[in-house]
């Protein structure tokens, strides 16, 4: 058997508990958050909770109790003791809107659930072998204050994934309106070029990722300019290196893009910085 969470009661996963009314299901009208447990540490937990309280403020929902509370960790740690997952997972939480209205809504109370995965990984751990990228050539994505938010409705995405196993590459690089790269398919996005560290601005229409937040912190500490910019379709052409991150893999680096071959050494550099801060940036379960 197999437990989530749903409004801080535990429940066999197989028990329904949606009705045809969901506001995620009927309208994408929702939110989700990934994140990863290291060795018992709920990573950069307050970062997280910091981007579910923003995007809920856009979208006119309420906190769950659990987040006003700041008591969804317990919850982490609970559910990951019931399924027997161990100290190393990544969990995902799902925030919706109550039934209530149709594209207007009459509610803005709502519901979330709560899922853990285990993984093997202690820490985490950079690919040996680059990803081979691809880029969209349709702009998938525009600039507005929606664009930054880990939505239930991901059809731009679901689109870009589609390509990227016809394509038969690792990931493909999202474009927004103006055909400027803005991320990968479930990561923000970087490139090395002479020694300094490019990514796209928050107003080219990516997600606001807290593990972008976090590896821009890091550089910065550690000697390397960061520039956050737009970056049209060539610019990876020039790039010495090319990397996503994310809250559950951490940092993956690129190998080839096109037939332009990219190094790993500041992608390795920061990924060991990464591992060895993990205590200071987390939340211990308990």
């Amino acid at each position: 058997m197999v437990w989530i969470i749903h409004n801080g009661n535990l429940q066999d996963s197989e028990q329904p508990f949606l009705y045809h009314t969901n506001r995620a299901f009927s309208y994408g009208d929702g939110i989700f958050e990934t994140m990863r447990v290291l060795n018992g540490y709920l990573h950069l937990w307050e970062s997280h909770r910091l981007r579910v309280i923003s995007s809920l403020r856009i979208l006119d929902m309420e906190l769950p109790e659990p987040l006003a509370r700041n008591r969804l960790p317990e919850q982490v740690h609970q559910l990951l003791a019931a399924n027997g997952t161990g100290a190393n997972a990544r969990v995902r939480l799902s925030i919706y809107r109550q039934a209530g209205g149709l594209y207007s809504p009459t509610e803005s109370r709502t519901n979330y659930t709560l899922e853990v995965m285990p993984l093997a990984e202690e820490q985490f751990v950079l690919n040996r072998k680059g990803l081979v990228i691809g880029t969209m050539d349709e702009p998938l994505k525009v600039s507005n204050k929606l664009a930054s938010i880990k939505s239930t409705s991901a059809l731009p995405y679901v689109y870009a994934g589609i390509h990227k196993q016809k394509e038969g590459v690792d990931d493909l690089l999202i474009t927004n309106s103006e055909h400027h790269i803005i991320e990968g398919l479930s990561s923000n996005l970087f490139i090395v070029t002479a020694g300094a560290l490019f990514t796209p601005s928050l107003k080219e229409g990516c997600v606001a990722g807290v593990m972008r937040d976090h590896i821009i912190e890091l550089a910065r500490q550690n000697g390397y300019e960061v520039v956050e910019t737009s970056l049209n379709r060539e610019a990876p052409l020039y790039a010495e290196e090319l990397f996503l991150t994310n809250a559950v893999k951490g940092i993956r680096w690129a190998g080839l893009h096109g037939w332009h071959q990219y190094d790993n050494a500041v992608a390795q550099q920061l990924i060991d910085k990464l591992n060895s801060h993990v205590p200071e940036y987390a939340t211990h379960l308990s």
